[in-house]
């Protein structure tokens, strides 16, 4: 379910996983070995960013830039056998505009299935900032924008290169390896006035934009490379990755079967120490997508810098509630 706040969040999950794999990896226990304990309890504190910025087609300068009151942001993460919870809220004292709340909704799941990782999300800015001179912002609480996709990424080399190591620190990799990423995003997003008459944005064409309340698909697919370098028998690892991509755009709201074309840059950074009993490690990662729409091209950063502090346990003697 997702819960809802009058202020800024960067998420809210509730998740229910299958332990089991639907795919059997044979993996080389000289490179990757499981942890006994499997269960974990986790804390992260971390700050996100998430900026727009409507371009004129063909232009590469800046054009009229728009962000979310993004903040900081602490949460827990709890899995036991097959159920897991997370949670995180934003930090007050920490916004962009400290006298704004606006509303972010934020709704996504992570499954691993053999070499796949699965990820559907959902997110929602309800009002953005303008900003008009340094650390001064207009706030414009009539902006909506909506997104709802699905990552899909497989990796190469998974006898050994363990991809869980390298985004959760779930498995222990014993010597340096990395593996060949493919992701596929389809991807449905809109952007919309809630009042039509009611904006504050003042660039004539990107305010025609909004007004179309323009809804288009996307598929967008990106390779990339993810290497993990392990130190003292896997207790230390480094793990940066990068994937680049391209795909196709179609804009629901006009009547054409004319397709544009979407860019893609990801990157991202898990370091730290991984451990039997606990894990500590550093997250950074960067999602550049431009969207070339007919009025303007909307290009989305999202970056996220996090640190996970994690407690590994074993199962319960007995049932938990009878049945966990």
């Amino acid at each position: 379910m997702q819960k809802r706040f009058p202020i800024v969040t960067v998420g809210c999950f509730l998740i229910c996983s299958i332990a089991a794999d639907a795919q059997i990896i044979k993996t080389d226990s000289a490179y990757i070995k499981p942890f006994e304990k499997k269960n974990v309890i986790e804390l992260f504190p971390g700050i996100y960013h998430t900026q727009f910025d409507f371009t004129k087609p063909g232009n590469r300068g800046r054009g009229v830039e728009m962000l979310a009151n993004s903040s900081g942001y602490a949460g827990f993460f709890f899995n036991y056998k097959w159920l897991s919870v997370e949670n995180s809220f934003a930090v007050p004292g920490t916004y962009l505009d400290k006298q704004t709340r606006l509303r972010y909704n934020s709704l996504h799941f992570r499954f691993f299935t053999g070499p796949f990782m699965i990820r559907p999300y959902y997110n929602s800015y309800n009002g953005l900032l303008i900003p008009y001179k340094r650390n001064n912002y207009t706030v414009d609480k009539n902006i909506l924008f909506k997104e709802a996709g699905s990552e899909l990424l497989w990796c190469s080399n998974t006898n050994h290169f363990s991809f869980r190591e390298a985004i959760a620190f779930s498995e222990k990799q014993l010597k340096s390896s990395g593996g060949v990423i493919i992701k596929a995003t389809p991807l449905w997003q809109k952007l919309q006035l809630k009042k039509p008459d009611g904006s504050l944005i003042t660039d004539v064409p990107t305010s025609q934009l909004f007004s179309t309340s323009p809804r288009w698909i996307s598929l967008t697919a990106r390779v990339g490379y993810n290497y993990s370098f392990v130190f003292s028998n896997g207790k230390w690892t480094i793990s940066p990755a990068i994937l680049l991509g391209k795909g196709l755009l179609k804009e629901l709201n006009h009547n054409t079967n004319r397709f544009s074309s979407v860019t893609g840059v990801q990157s991202w950074l898990n370091t730290g120490y991984n451990g039997n009993d606990y894990y500590v490690y550093f997250s950074a990662s960067v999602d550049k997508l431009q969207a070339n729409l007919v009025l303007k091209n909307m290009h989305q950063l999202n970056t996220d810098f996090s640190v996970t502090a994690g407690f590994r346990f074993l199962n319960a003697r007995n049932k938990l509630l009878g049945f966990l």
